[in-house]
């Protein structure tokens, strides 16, 4: 047990210090890549969220209560039908910009101050 500890302690000392300063293997990603990145997934996410916000905002409780619909599966399904893939999507223009914008400058941010966090 004690061998198998200086070994870890070995491995340790090898492969993260030198002179006593930690190493980092690997660096990280300059802050474009993060940007770029946390802008995508933003993208990504307005994307998936667009028809969900749309069914919710056009969905009343009331037509839920009176009967009108059987649940919001069903309700969602006649929409779409009725008014089309461009509807669902109308307007998302500037939730796209604002989604991707907000994504990208978070991860962006997270990563600059976590870096700088961790070289002090």
């Amino acid at each position: 047990m004690a061998k198998k500890r200086v070994e870890i302690r070995f491995e340790f000392e090898i492969l993260y210090l030198k002179f006593g300063t930690p190493i980092c293997l690997h660096s990280p990603p300059p802050f474009s890549i993060v940007f770029t990145s946390g802008a995508i997934a933003g993208a990504a996410q307005s994307l998936v969220a667009a028809p969900l916000d749309s069914f919710k905002v056009r969905f009343g409780v009331n037509d839920l209560l009176e009967g009108k619909h059987k649940s919001m599966f069903v309700f969602a399904k006649t929409t779409w039908k009725e008014l089309g893939v461009a509807s669902i999507y109308r307007g998302i223009g500037l939730t796209l910009v604002k989604d991707s914008l907000s994504c990208g400058l978070f991860f962006g941010v997270f990563e600059f101050v976590k870096q700088q966090c961790y070289n002090a």
